[in-house]
């Protein structure tokens, strides 16, 4: 039997030592490769709702994962027991290690989602980058006491609150666009606008003009091969819609050309067929509205 005396923990043998780093070993790159697949492979799930909920997901996730590593290493810098043995202390140096390390995976995932039918996003970066950061103040937050150690713990839950609230507001507009459809926008809440990207363009409400309601989408384009307005996934498949409703109104003194294409997630998967999309180009009259 082996006891402690005096609060000391009980010592462990140097087979028990290389047992233990082995496992944490095992178990951090086991993270480690949870984490990149998760930000490379693409997901069975499509949609603005689950995107906006991958987007939620980056800051928590990279919060977490600097805390796992740092547990790993050393228990007590996360706030557990020493009980599960300490393998190094973590101090100011190993946090930014730690820190480094997880943003090296942030930013390797982001750029191999190129390779993998994924889209980077700097937002997506960002927000790794804000958890990593969160994470990185909690372990310092282990360090010191008293009101410092609650300031730093109110930044930690500040950072990630803002790093997540504009996901939470995204997902709050996907589902209201799942109440209206099969009204895809309105553009009566500024939310909608949360659907819609701007290509060579700058998006926005306005209301100037609208064929229903107080608002319309505004798109100012900017000259280029492809200027327009996306819309982002509404639907995965639009195998059983045959008829789209739309009104555009053209304030400037000059025709313009607008085309208008559709496309689904099978259309992807069938290498960008044009038989497989709908795709038409008609020309709007200079103060018209079509």
């Amino acid at each position: 039997m082996i006891m402690a005396r005096n609060g000391e923990m009980p010592s462990r043998s140097p087979d028990g030592d290389r047992a233990l780093l082995r496992g944490r070993l095992k178990l951090m790159l086991f993270v480690g490769v949870v984490v990149l697949l998760g930000l490379i492979c693409p997901f069975p799930f499509g949609g603005r709702l689950w995107s906006r909920v991958f987007d939620l997901a980056h800051a928590p996730v990279f919060f977490f994962m600097v805390l796992a590593v740092a547990g790993f290493v050393d228990p007590g810098s996360v706030g557990l027991s020493q009980q599960y043995g300490r393998l190094r202390a973590v101090r100011t140096g190993e946090v930014i290690l730690i820190s480094g390390g997880c943003f090296l995976v942030g930013c390797l995932g982001e750029f191999l989602q190129a390779f993998s039918g994924r889209s980077p996003s700097a937002g997506d970066l960002i927000a790794n980058g804000a958890g990593v950061a969160s994470g990185s103040m909690w372990l310092v937050s282990r360090q010191v006491i008293g009101r410092r150690r609650v300031w730093s713990v109110v930044a930690v839950c500040g950072l990630l609150a803002g790093a997540m609230i504009g996901p939470v507001f995204g997902i709050w507009g996907a589902i209201q666009q799942q109440i209206d459809f099969p009204m895809l926008a309105s553009f009566e809440r500024s939310s909608d606008l949360g659907a819609w990207n701007g290509q060579n363009a700058t998006i926005g409400r306005t209301a100037d003009w609208a064929s229903a309601g107080q608002y319309s989408l505004q798109v100012d384009l900017s000259p280029g091969r492809f200027s327009g307005a996306n819309l982002i996934w509404p639907v995965r498949d639009w195998s059983g819609y045959d008829r789209l409703r739309w009104d555009i109104h053209n304030p400037a003194t000059t025709a313009i050309s607008v085309t208008v294409k559709i496309y689904d997630l099978p259309h992807l998967f069938q290498g960008y067929q044009p038989a497989d999309r709908f795709h038409v180009t008609v020309e709007i009259p200079p103060a018209s509205v079509y």
